[in-house]
């Protein structure tokens, strides 16, 4: 075979190759700041409006929303990070906004991290998060995790604790994900 010619791909091996999993994370990136810098500035009066703040009180529904939903609904996040997992698949990529951040896998939010979700509050204590997570809470020595009502699919709310029983992080996902 001369150096003109190629071999035609075999059907499934991007998924299945570890360094092309490795280049998609990094061509998601790329993509994401792309998109980024694409994106017509968000004036103070937008920031302002009402449809903005009745955004906060749904977190739930950022769940689940596909890049451009994300950006066409809450505009350029502040930053934007990557996190990563034990495994190449449990990469996410992290839109940063002011009232929460939006974990991202493959094309869709399955994540949100909050400052204060259903009455509890990070700095609250182990305590408050028991009372209004009632009995449907699993207990664990850092954390404590409850499903949510949800409508299109299963959430649960995590709750991560320090030495000092004080929440210190909460998340809403997907735990299907």
């Amino acid at each position: 075979m001369n150096s003109t010619t190629s071999k035609p791909l075999k059907t499934g091996t991007l998924l299945t190759n570890p360094l092309n999993n490795a280049m998609r994370l990094k061509w998601n990136v790329l993509f994401l700041f792309w998109g980024l810098f694409f994106q017509p500035p968000v004036t103070q009066a937008q920031e302002d409006s009402p449809q903005k703040q009745d955004e906060q009180v749904e977190i739930t529904s950022v769940i689940g929303m596909t890049m451009s939903d994300i950006f066409s609904r809450f505009g350029v996040p502040q930053t934007v990070y990557a996190v990563r997992g034990a495994e190449s698949w449990q990469d996410d990529v992290v839109f940063v906004y002011k009232d929460f951040d939006c974990y991202v896998y493959q094309d869709r939010a399955w994540k949100v991290g909050v400052k204060s979700a259903f009455g509890i509050n990070i700095g609250d204590s182990r305590d408050v998060a028991a009372l209004v997570l009632d009995d449907k809470a699993i207990m664990f020595n850092d954390c404590m995790i409850a499903p949510l009502p949800s409508k299109d699919w299963s959430l649960v709310i995590r709750v991560n604790f320090d030495d000092r029983e004080r929440i210190t992080a909460l998340f809403i996902y997907r735990p299907d994900v």
